[in-house]
């Protein structure tokens, strides 16, 4: 009898901690597990067109960059649109930048910013625009690389561990359609 409470309570054990493990999957989801497989990328001067993470929204150096910015707020973090095409993040009455994005043409994100830049003009640190083909990524930051799909676009990213932060390139036609430049709090 006991041979087989053992078995049973061995077998409950497995049961739970295999629905703890699928169900932490889905939670943290597939970013997340890529950022604990991917060797480490050295970001620690990234910037796109000189805008920095931890930079301050409202420093001089920041609004030359940028121009004027329009706010919208959703319900964990501050978004502050440029008028030329760029989308910064804060979290909550802060203004410590926490991502950096832009997109190539029309797009309007799930927090109704509407976003219209056909520009070249937004750049990484290491001269990566819109519009530029993978090959052109690879020989820039090399093959220490993640991909992973969101709404059928091919994404490709860099982790940079020891700074917490991530730079990610969405493709659409082998193309750089967006760049993204995060802290780890947005992933």
């Amino acid at each position: 009898m006991r041979k087989k409470l053992k078995i049973l309570a061995v077998i409950t054990i497995i049961i739970i901690s295999l629905g703890i493990g699928i169900n932490s999957y889905f939670d943290l989801g597939f970013r997340t597990l890529k950022y604990y497989t991917t060797t480490s990328s050295d970001l620690t001067n990234e910037n796109i067109s000189g805008v920095k993470l931890n930079q301050s929204i409202k420093s001089e150096e920041f609004l030359s960059n940028v121009g004027e910015l329009k706010s919208q707020d959703n319900a964990l973090f501050d978004y502050y649109q440029s008028n030329k095409g760029m989308v910064v993040v804060t979290e909550k009455n802060d203004d410590k930048i926490i991502r950096i994005f832009t997109y190539s043409s029309d797009f309007k994100t799930d927090n109704g910013i509407s976003i219209r830049n056909d520009s070249k003009d937004f750049k990484t640190n290491k001269g990566i625009s819109l519009g530029n083909d993978l090959n052109t990524i690879l020989e820039q930051y090399g093959y220490q690389y993640y991909e992973r799909f969101e709404q059928g676009s091919m994404i490709i990213g860099y982790i940079d561990k020891r700074n917490k932060r991530t730079l990610e390139f969405c493709m659409i036609d082998n193309k750089v359609y967006s760049i993204r430049l995060d802290k780890s709090i947005m992933y």
